[in-house]
């Protein structure tokens, strides 16, 4: 039997994108990340921060007061893991905007891209936690992961060793990396070696008649 044609289905479009409001979007994440590393560059423990208070005026900081109380922030929940904040506003600056077909599919989309670049932070924060001694973290912060980076080191420590710990973190970091920045990490690697084996072959035969000349030489002087 033969399926019954429907001439009247109606397919649903995906609503226009405004390409004006597109470039304000990216204006916005773009000012973001550049003021996000300016003010974690030129952190200073002197200055006001949420923990310390103060009326003064003068901030070391170049964001002033924003920047201090911010960067401070920043430092004490993810420690150097901070700085990954920076390319993952980069990246909302010039993501392309897909035209959904409807509304809850890019709530939904929003929701998910938030939860990784969160769950990005925290690994970032657990595995500089897990391989970098104190004496190496900068500005004397009591921690190389902040709190959340000493937490989740912790539990990972307490499931399978200070070892494990940093080869669970270095993998959930990996992961996320793949998901995030969708980044082939064996297909660059192998694409890596086999130019580095294709430079090597090709400078080889120089390598190979150098050795011969110089094992020439020594052994014309030693007869």
């Amino acid at each position: 039997l033969m399926e019954p044609k429907h001439p009247f289905t109606v397919v649903a479009k995906a609503p226009e994108t405004n390409p004006l409001l597109d470039e304000i979007w990216r204006l916005f994440w773009a000012v973001g990340a550049l003021s996000a590393l300016v003010s974690l560059i030129t952190y200073s423990p002197k200055d006001p921060s949420w923990s310390t208070w103060s009326t003064e005026s003068n901030f070391r900081n170049w964001m002033g007061r924003f920047g201090s109380i911010g960067s401070d922030f920043l430092f004490q929940c993810f420690g150097i893991a901070a700085f990954a904040l920076v390319p993952l506003l980069v990246s909302l600056a010039f993501e392309r905007h897909r035209k959904a077909p409807q509304a809850v599919t890019g709530t939904h989309k929003f929701l998910k891209r938030n939860l990784l670049y969160g769950a990005f932070l925290v690994s970032i924060a657990t595995l500089l936690q897990t391989l970098l001694p104190l004496d190496w973290v900068p500005w004397h912060l009591p921690n190389a992961g902040g709190v959340i980076g000493k937490l989740f080191s912790w539990i990972y420590e307490y499931i399978a060793g200070p070892k494990g710990a940093v080869l669970l973190s270095l993998t959930g970091t990996l992961a996320l990396v793949i998901l995030i920045f969708r980044v082939q990490i064996s297909t660059a690697a192998a694409t890596a070696s086999l130019g580095l084996w294709k430079k090597s072959r090709r400078h080889l035969p120089t390598l190979v008649n150098g050795s011969k000349t110089t094992w020439e030489v020594i052994r014309a002087r030693f007869k």
